[in-house]
């Protein structure tokens, strides 16, 4: 049952993102050694190879039978969805437990629900992409899912160049983003999961415009570390 919400989620988010989110990708995220962490740059041709089979749209899919069918050679990775599906679901585990309040941080995706038992809201810490390491600013939440994307998060490098772990379906490779992180504040987990990546990968400027007609409340810092935030977030910056 799990493994069929992640796949309808999916679907769904593919036709919404015009196709940026693609679960398909898993042949380049292993070539890549993402998977593996055998981390290597492949060569174009055999980019090229994979990305033949990179396309979600081919994916049969039945809601009502939760059957899958996928075409030879194509493999799908969840990994793009599957932390937030997961503290989404353990938020309502939690509840039918009675339990009031409380933080999931399960790496990159935060989690509230109810409150602190003083009522007041929780307060999660942004991390700086510029370092991987400082706190970039605040922001109090309650019940919202609180998920960020970012190049600083899984890299190797080669040759002087590094290489980061947000693949981009329409090249095969790493996405040229002029972004270096992204933080979706929605109320679901899957929903912000994949959505911090691929609003990654489309750069700051597709990533506002999509924020804007969806009404979705984001931080972005870009590559000159300026900070954007939707309209109603109060993002408190550290420094």
């Amino acid at each position: 049952e799990d493994t069929a919400q992640l796949i309808a989620k999916s679907m769904e988010l593919y036709q919404d993102t015009n196709g940026v989110f693609d679960i398909s990708i898993y042949p380049l995220m292993k070539e890549w050694g993402f998977t593996t962490k055998k981390y290597k740059v492949p060569s174009d041709k055999t980019i090229n190879h994979l990305l033949k089979n990179i396309d979600a749209s081919k994916i049969e899919w039945n809601n009502k039978t939760n059957l899958v069918a996928l075409p030879e050679e194509m493999e799908i990775d969840l990994g793009g969805i599957a932390k937030g599906y997961t503290s989404n679901r353990l938020t309502q585990i939690f509840k039918e437990y009675q339990l009031t309040g409380g933080v999931l941080s399960l790496g990159g995706n935060v989690q509230t629900f109810g409150k602190k038992e003083d009522g007041s809201r929780f307060t999660i810490g942004i991390t700086d992409p510029s370092d991987g390491q400082s706190v970039l600013g605040t922001l109090e939440v309650d019940e919202k899912a609180v998920i960020t994307s970012g190049s600083y998060q899984r890299y190797f490098e080669e040759n002087g160049k590094r290489y980061h772990h947000i693949m981009d379906p329409r090249t095969g490779a790493p996405a040229e983003s002029d972004l270096l992180s992204v933080t979706v504040i929605c109320d679901r987990g899957e929903q912000g999961d994949a959505l911090a990546t691929s609003l990654f990968v489309m750069g700051k400027e597709k990533a506002i415009a999509y924020a804007k007609e969806n009404d979705l409340s984001l931080i972005l810092v870009d590559q000159n570390n300026e900070i954007w935030t939707s309209e109603g977030v109060d993002f408190r910056t550290a420094k």
